[in-house]
């Protein structure tokens, strides 16, 4: 699932549009009607690709409802073991700890979160909706991961686009 592309137009990309034509071949594998990424195809990619197509997914799904809204919405990446392994691992190397820092309280906050909406027999989006304000820690929790996106995501799709220019075996084949 590598794209196919002349080195030159690879060179001149800036680093937004490196990491949408890098991701474009995997985005038309996901079948549009499926609500997650089938682990089958998940599993073909590379260990960047794989890092790519979750930052990407992570960066469509950052609305106004900030970290709140990935916990509706991608349900399945935060029930996936195997999600949260490329997350750290490739994060870490490519980006440093703060990075990796960042994925670990998300998925520590979104864990808590989980159980007490199963608790009360709901998922998050469906209890939380109604009851957050009946939990002013995690909401203060929430608040600070939505301010450190803020200032983390441009530094993570710069150092993503460094490594796709450092690693292009992992993302391209060259056309003549």
């Amino acid at each position: 699932m590598l794209v196919t592309i002349q080195k030159h137009v690879f060179e001149t990309m800036d680093d937004e549009r490196l990491l949408i034509v890098c991701n474009e071949t995997i985005a038309h594998q996901v079948d549009k009607k499926m609500v997650r990424i089938s682990t089958d195809i998940f599993y073909t990619l590379t260990e960047g690709q794989r890092s790519l197509f979750l930052f990407q997914t992570f960066a469509r799904h950052l609305g106004p409802q900030g970290v709140y809204g990935w916990f509706c919405h991608l349900e399945y990446i935060f029930a996936h073991g195997p999600f949260w392994n490329v997350v750290d691992v490739y994060m870490r190397r490519v980006a440093g700890e703060q990075v990796s820092t960042f994925f670990i309280q998300l998925k520590d906050l979104r864990d808590r979160m989980t159980e007490i909406a199963q608790r009360n027999g709901r998922k998050i989006c469906d209890y939380f909706g109604e009851h957050m304000s009946e939990y002013p820690d995690l909401q203060h929790e929430m608040k600070e991961l939505d301010q450190i996106v803020i200032t983390l995501f441009p530094e993570l799709r710069s150092a993503i686009a460094r490594d796709i220019r450092k690693h292009p075996e992992q993302f391209v084949v060259w056309h003549l």
